[in-house]
């Protein structure tokens, strides 16, 4: 499947600073999220006297990094970890709020010590669900599940990362939504695959290829 840019992106005339589907800073990801639940709802449950642990549950590739990126934007003193690609493991805290992505890349041995600290409030990202396990150590916890994908949802994600990398503005831009349609046909709600291969796409068509 290939994607020309003149279809996808209809608009014309858009100056490009650098490719809008690659990597994004923390700064950035609140101005590119389409939220798949209520991030205010997530800061009063942990922002109540109570600990409690979110846990967010999907397949790889389906937003859940992003969403817990964009929350500790409002916790920014608060210790982060991505186990999958910047941390090996946890290190003892002070902080009252943590947040974990990739839980399921350390041992139940190691996530039942973190859970035995019952005045820490934990975020996680997580392949499989962890319910059994917290409630075992008696942890209050909420879950939410991160899956499908709308072609609503996939535009205006698409044209909030060409605001942010680009001069157009986003009443200017316009999508052709029957190749969103095919994106989805092929990739499902695996967001990063979608991502990966515009970036590609874009790179190509800005070499001229």
């Amino acid at each position: 499947m290939t994607v020309d840019f003149n279809k996808l992106i209809i608009s014309k005339d858009i100056e490009y600073y650098y490719n809008p589907f690659g990597g994004i800073t923390n700064d950035e990801v609140l101005k590119i999220l389409e939220p798949k639940h209520s991030i205010e709802e997530w800061i009063k449950l942990i922002e109540n006297n109570q600990p409690i642990i979110l846990q967010f549950i999907g397949k790889k590739g389906r937003g859940k990094t992003t969403h817990l990126s964009a929350l500790h934007q409002q916790f920014q003193q608060s210790d982060i970890y991505y186990l999958d690609r910047i941390h090996k493991k946890i290190k003892h805290t002070q902080n009252k709020v943590v947040f974990i992505d990739s839980i399921h890349r350390i041992s139940l041995f190691k996530r039942l010590y973190l859970w035995r600290k019952k005045n820490i409030s934990y975020v996680i990202t997580t392949h499989w669900n962890r319910s059994l396990e917290l409630k075992i150590m008696g942890r209050i916890h909420k879950t939410y599940y991160f899956k499908g994908i709308t072609t609503e949802i996939l535009k205006n994600i698409i044209i909030n990362r060409i605001c942010i990398s680009s001069n157009a503005s986003p009443e200017n831009i316009i999508i052709n939504e029957d190749i969103l349609q095919q994106l989805i046909y092929k990739y499902k709600d695996d967001f990063r695959s979608i991502l990966n291969f515009l970036y590609d796409q874009f790179k190509t068509v800005e070499n001229g290829s």
